[in-house]
């Protein structure tokens, strides 16, 4: 975990450009140290105080201990675009996930805070410091947040590993899905919504997707999404392990 811990120090200081992207690229072992924890604004008052601590145990005292974080975990649906993760979320979200979690869509959750952004780097960042801030705070809840985007970039699986980093104990399951570099971009054409990408993109980011062997992985065309939730649940029931954190962090890629 300490080494999980110094994954960001060089992301603060690393030379950006108005557009979002950096100039120059931090060194790999370099990223986590300075993403703050959530802070909490009390209403009519300038007083900031610290999120609070998991809520759990030693009711009778009032103390608070980490076995709520320790006894959930953090579900998280990652792949290339277009991979199927968002139609598998819904359907986890519509039925698993009911009254035990919370779904969190780092891109709708981007749409809602920055409208109209062109997806930068930093855009992309400030969204997944927001998911995984609100992921701890429903951790500490009791509850499971089911985290969804890509999740390819060592900075962004870094972001969610300090937003861990003093709940070593919390389960973090991965799930990855596999789609074909045709089938994402057929999948692309038939898309509706906004977006920052193009067929070259979705072809790029499919054929280098830096797949985990600790995770489980998913051939989205394989089968429904239905089908595939059903998968993720009884692999879930059977109680799986944690993937080693900072292995995950480590093996994503860089910034271009």
């Amino acid at each position: 975990m300490a080494r999980a811990c110094r994954l960001f120090d060089a992301w603060r200081t690393c030379p950006v450009d108005p557009a979002g992207r950096p100039g120059v690229e931090p060194p790999v072992g370099a990223l986590v140290s300075r993403v703050p924890r959530p802070i909490v604004k009390i209403a009519r008052s300038n007083e900031k105080v610290r999120a609070p601590q998991p809520v759990a145990a030693c009711r009778a005292t009032g103390a608070v201990s980490r076995r709520a974080v320790t006894d959930n975990g953090v579900l998280v649906l990652t792949g290339p675009p277009c991979a199927g993760k968002s139609s598998v979320g819904k359907v986890l979200a519509a039925d698993w996930l009911r009254g035990r979690g919370v779904h969190l869509e780092v891109d709708a959750l981007c749409s809602l805070l920055l409208p109209g952004s062109d997806r930068n780097r930093n855009d992309r960042m400030f969204a997944y410091h927001a998911a995984h801030a609100l992921a701890r705070m429903v951790l500490e809840r009791g509850q499971t947040p089911l985290l969804e985007c890509t999740y390819s970039r060592l900075e962004q699986r870094a972001s969610l590993l300090k937003a861990l980093a003093d709940v070593p104990g919390a389960p973090l399951w991965i799930v990855e899905f596999e789609v074909l570099p045709d089938d994402a971009v057929q999948r692309f054409r038939r898309r509706r919504q906004a977006t920052d990408l193009d067929e070259q993109l979705v072809r790029k980011r499919a054929e280098v997707f830096p797949y985990s062997a600790q995770a489980l992985r998913l051939v989205s065309s394989a089968a429904a999404p239905e089908d595939l939730a059903h998968q993720i649940t009884t692999w879930l029931g059977k109680q799986p392990g944690s993937i080693q954190r900072d292995l995950w962090a480590e093996a994503g890629q860089g910034w271009e």
